[in-house]
């Protein structure tokens, strides 16, 4: 006898919602090109500055000119934040909208506050976005076959299990990168002039790259900090309630308005590896259930 479906895949697949995961993977796009552009500013100058200083040998003022222009390239780069989480929020909003209407889910104003009408900004950002068939069937299928509430909260564990994996890989990546990079600009420096001054001075390189890094590592451990918090909620075998379902969307949100946006090349080198998990803990829910109504 085949399974009753619950709606999810139907819903999922109307070109209203579709419109919303094309808006808010715009926006996405559009936050990781000026987080690159940060990273360029905040890193990538000071470093290839550091090494402009150690073979161009001018008078006083073109000697300190890659000095400053590190220092004013990190002033600019916290400039471009302010841009980056306002597209970020946005894309967040829309993303809730659009698992609100996937799940048939009662916005709860308690916990998500008052409905923000959206309409312009998918329209507007949707437009400038190719859908094709990326975001189409966007939850696994096993959702589908489930009763409602089991349903919505596989497809919530599935964007639970995409995220803690790539951020403990950013992490650390950023982490090794980095620190081999503040060696290479010290030892540039010891090259120049092995002096005190001249290491103090090669801070107006390290300082912008140092800071890039704590600000980005600070809200890496914030967003693994917030996925440990939802691990119970999503080990838990007991019944969810749809005030249960609205609380652990609740928690998703303020993740996906606040998370650090990894780069596309290592959400693409570990894609594979990532489906095959989000898959998997699908099916375990899934399994779950069948077992309990075994037990019956």
């Amino acid at each position: 006898m085949n399974a009753v479906s619950n709606g999810i895949r139907k819903r999922q697949n109307e070109a209203a919602n579709i419109a919303k995961l094309t808006a808010a993977d715009t926006l996405y796009a559009e936050a990781k090109r000026l987080n690159f552009l940060k990273f360029l500013l905040s890193v990538m100058l000071p470093f290839l500055l550091s090494w402009v200083q150690l073979f161009y040998q001018g008078g006083s003022f073109f000697t300190a000119l890659p000095y400053a222009l590190s220092l004013v390239s990190m002033a600019l780069s916290f400039l471009l934040k302010p841009t980056i989480d306002e597209k970020i929020t946005l894309a967040a909003d829309i993303k809730q909208d659009y698992d609100a209407s996937v799940y048939e889910m009662p916005w709860n104003r308690d916990l998500f506050g008052e409905k923000r009408d959206l309409t312009r900004e998918i329209a507007e950002n949707s437009a400038a976005g190719n859908a094709g068939d990326r975001f189409r069937d966007w939850y696994r299928p096993e959702a589908d076959a489930m009763p409602l509430h089991d349903g919505i909260f596989a497809c919530q564990r599935e964007n639970y299990a995409w995220d803690g994996g790539l951020r403990r890989r950013y992490k650390n990546l950023c982490v090794w990168g980095i620190t081999a990079l503040v060696l290479t600009v010290v030892a540039v420096e010891l090259l120049k002039d092995a002096s005190v001054a001249s290491l103090l001075a090669s801070l107006a390189f390290i300082l912008p790259i140092l800071s890039w890094l704590f600000e980005t590592v600070g809200a890496l451990n914030a967003d693994l900090k917030r996925l440990e918090e939802m691990k119970a909620r999503f080990q838990s075998a007991d019944t969810r309630t749809m005030k249960d379902l609205q609380e652990i969307q609740k928690s998703l949100y303020e993740h996906r308005k606040n998370a650090v946006i990894p780069p596309g090349f290592l959400y693409r080198l570990f894609q594979d590896s990532d489906e095959e998990t989000a898959r998997h803990m699908t099916e375990m829910n899934s399994g779950e259930k069948r077992d309990e109504t075994d037990s019956v």
